[in-house]
């Protein structure tokens, strides 16, 4: 069989709102790699953000994070482009200016200003998981040497995100979810260009790549991909670029595509 190279994207598809990972997709991602397959994670999280030992452990031939930012093979940290200092201010004035909240996230850490959140569960679940590596956006302000991609959080009934991004067209790559909430990445860096990346330094063609993705933002990956499947609790859009739409994470949905696909018993 010719060997594969698989990529999961984490949030929606490895693990649920609570970090809750089925015990089958650890086992199929297992057998995967006894097969002689490869499996990598594909996050728009950056590195500073995917540190969770039970996923981690699960065992992973490297990780794409950052939506495409940074590549790691086994240990060795392939690339890591980090966004220009002078970017990061220009979309921490923006955003100020429209009342967006800015995450800016960070191979080490995450910075964001807590008072205020317009999400205080979401800042309290990165508060669980990052501990001393969530810091302060107002803390670290002039200091942009480590930010790998940012996010923008605005209120329910604020600006739309659309006026953040007009106002930083050419500077930053926007994945829009909501009217509220936006990915931000230096021009072409996204998990499409980031699979490719990983594709060529494993020595594995795109087109016998698999991506596996829930979201908007696995759109780029599932494109890249020889196979694209989409999860069965994803969105309609992914659902209808994906070439094998699965069961739900939580319903075994990697292992059944994992067996639909020949790639394990």
């Amino acid at each position: 069989m010719t060997r594969k190279i698989c990529f999961f994207d984490i949030d929606g598809t490895l693990w649920d709102r609570e970090n809750n990972i089925p015990k089958s997709a650890v086992s199929a991602i297992r057998r995967l790699r006894a097969n002689g397959h490869l499996a990598l994670i594909c996050s728009g999280r950056s590195r500073s953000y995917i540190r969770h030992e039970g996923l981690l452990g699960i065992g992973f031939d490297g990780i794409v994070s950052g939506a495409g930012a940074m590549l790691e093979k086994g240990d060795e940290v392939v690339f890591s482009r980090l966004v220009p200092p002078e970017a990061v201010l220009r979309a921490a004035e923006e955003a100020r200016r429209l009342s967006f909240f800015l995450i800016l996230e960070g191979v080490d850490t995450l910075c964001v200003d807590r008072e205020g959140f317009p999400i205080p569960d979401y800042y309290d679940k990165l508060a669980r998981e990052m501990g001393p590596a969530l810091e302060p956006l107002s803390r670290r302000w002039g200091r942009w040497d480590d930010v790998s991609k940012l996010s923008a959080v605005g209120r329910f009934d604020g600006p739309d995100v659309s006026l953040l991004e007009a106002r930083l067209a050419g500077v930053f790559d926007f994945m829009v979810h909501t009217s509220w909430l936006a990915e931000m990445t230096p021009p072409g860096v996204n998990k499409g260009t980031g699979l490719k990346e990983a594709c060529r330094v494993f020595g594995v063609d795109p087109a016998d790549a698999v991506a596996f993705g829930d979201s908007a933002n696995d759109l780029d990956m599932l494109r890249a991909a020889g196979t694209g499947v989409c999860m069965g609790n994803g969105t309609e859009t992914l659902k209808q670029a994906a070439d094998l739409v699965t069961a739900p994470m939580e319903e075994d949905g990697i292992e059944q595509a994992l067996i639909t696909l020949g790639l394990i018993d």
